[in-house]
């Protein structure tokens, strides 16, 4: 498991929650109450990091990346994948971490964009998240759209709105 620049070779318990119900994977990750920050990977059991974090600089932040493997014999597969959300600050210590869809809960469609997307009848699926998606955060989500034909008729956004709310909002209509 790996949580910003740390791998961790254990934990206490994982919770992943993927449905198809929710547009958001979630995972709770609680790890064991002693921990001992070893920098340059020099002994096991422990967490290791490149490099110790200067002092007074936190070690996770919130959006920091998190991937979470298992497997034996070092084949591992690859569970998660997403971002950190929360951490609970006593301990144990838990992490909280949501899927790619918590970088669009961050991304608001601008009143431009979305003044096009109103306007325009039977826009597709793709067309609206090339609109409100910026380009760099595709590239780094690197998703893929199925059913990229669907088309939308003519609906209207009201106030501030992310692309997650928007995704929403399509999912219950």
């Amino acid at each position: 498991m790996v949580i910003g620049n740390y791998r961790f070779d254990f934990v206490n318990n994982i919770e992943i929650i993927s449905t198809w119900e929710e547009l958001t994977d979630r995972v709770t990750i609680t790890v064991p109450r002693k921990l001992r920050v070893i920098a340059n990977g020099q002994f096991s059991n422990t967490f290791t990091s490149p490099s110790a974090p200067a002092q007074g600089d936190p070690i996770w932040k919130r959006n920091d990346p998190v991937t979470i493997a298992a497997g034996y014999d070092f084949n591992h597969a690859t569970l998660f994948t997403g971002f950190l959300t929360k951490i609970t600050p006593k301990l144990p210590l838990e992490f909280q971490a949501e899927d790619r869809m918590f970088k669009l809960k961050q991304t608001l469609i601008s009143k431009p964009v979305a003044k096009i997307i109103s306007s325009t009848g039977n826009i597709t699926l793709t067309r609206i998240l090339e609109l409100t998606i910026p380009q760099s955060l595709r590239t780094e989500l690197a998703f893929t759209v199925r059913n990229e034909d669907v088309q939308f008729g003519k609906f209207t956004l009201t106030g501030a709105i992310t692309v997650a709310e928007l995704l929403n909002y399509f999912k219950t209509r």
